[in-house]
């Protein structure tokens, strides 16, 4: 996957965006390949702030960044934007198919997403607004049923915790702990804040990634949180929290 930063030039400041439930995917609706700047320039004709997509993913692969990340879009309408990734996928997809290049390119960049955001939900524009978008003949259930598989996205992992194993994930190449499970056996009391999906234990505040609908934190984080150490059986592939 190649992702390059064109640096676009936005005409007023952008507002953060405060929370991230799912991914939203268009097409450009152009008969060829477009790039980010293009549709900036017409976004800002648009009288917007610039581009409204956050990813372009062109058709030969590369993706070029829009907006940040982090803010709020305008692909959308009111409910998409405020909590949606939007992902602009070059061509007309009701004329014909996405190049191979995107299919992989979008895949890898929902996975890079997911490594951030935990496991969205991810619709085609048509999901959330009176429209055709992304094209019938874009293959969205395809690219769904791809990256629910996450052997490859997040491969397993154990963790012994007072002589209990766990079975957890790694997330680019970093052991994930799930809270409650281990925090439940060590019998440590926590709560859990749900407006930011953090895991507070003491004094601590743990915003913690959601995958498959469980919190998970760096194993070495949470165990620092109520100090204890972490050691590794690379053998066996298994994290011990001490």
């Amino acid at each position: 996957m190649q992702i390059v930063n064109p640096n676009l030039k936005f005409t007023g400041p952008l507002t953060l965006r405060r929370k991230t439930e799912r991914i939203i995917i268009h097409h450009s609706a152009t008969p060829g390949d477009v790039s980010a700047a293009t549709i900036h320039q017409w976004h800002l004709g648009n009288g917007w702030k610039g581009i409204g997509y956050h990813y372009v993913i062109r058709t030969f692969g590369l993706i070029e960044i829009g907006r940040p990340e982090n803010v709020i879009g305008s692909h959308s309408g009111s409910a998409g934007n405020s909590n949606g990734i939007g992902v602009c996928v070059a061509g007309n997809f009701m004329a014909s198919k996405p190049t191979e290049e995107q299919f992989q390119a979008c895949i890898e960049l929902v996975r890079d997403i997911y490594s951030r955001y935990g496991a969205l939900v991810i619709q085609g524009h048509r999901d959330v607004m009176a429209t055709a978008c992304p094209g019938a003949m874009f293959p969205l259930e395809e690219i769904k049923r791809t990256v629910a598989d996450n052997s490859a996205l997040f491969p397993p992992v154990n963790i012994l915790v007072n002589g209990q194993v766990i079975q957890s994930i790694l997330v680019k190449g970093q052991t994930m702990a799930p809270i409650r499970q281990v925090l439940d056996i060590l019998r440590v009391p926590f709560s859990w804040d749900a407006k930011s999906n953090s895991a507070v234990i003491g004094y601590y505040r743990l915003p913690a990634t959601i995958i498959n609908g469980t919190g998970y934190l760096p194993i070495r984080k949470l165990a620092g949180a109520i100090d204890r150490g972490v050691g590794w059986d690379a053998d066996t592939r298994t994290a011990t929290i001490i």
